[in-house]
């Protein structure tokens, strides 16, 4: 049975963004554009607790959690993307944290 690995785009297209000390503010970037994406489910949810909503964020979870998984899978440790998915969830607590505080959002 073969060892698991990356599938070419993202050994060859993501992975060196996320190795290369000199892309980490490309990294960051993208990573707080991704946040905000992440608050808005999370704050409608909160907000009306409707099941579509909750729907939805059950959907991104889902999505932002296969990453990490299959990084475990296949390095057997948690690395950078387990580590730029918790940091995106992160900012996605405190941005909607904010914005059900401060109402803006």
């Amino acid at each position: 049975m073969a060892e698991p690995s990356w599938p070419p785009f993202v050994a060859n297209g993501v992975l060196p963004f996320l190795r290369n000390g000199h892309m980490r503010p490309v990294v960051i970037a993208i990573l707080g554009h991704f946040a905000v994406a992440l608050a808005l489910p999370v704050l409608a949810f909160a907000r009306s607790g409707r099941s579509e909503d909750g729907a939805v964020l059950f959907l991104f979870v889902a999505v932002t959690a296969f990453p990490a998984l299959a990084e475990w899978s296949i390095e057997r440790r948690p690395s950078t993307f387990t580590a730029c998915v918790a940091g995106a969830w992160i900012g996605a607590a405190a941005i909607s944290a904010w914005g059900w505080q401060t109402g803006v959002i």
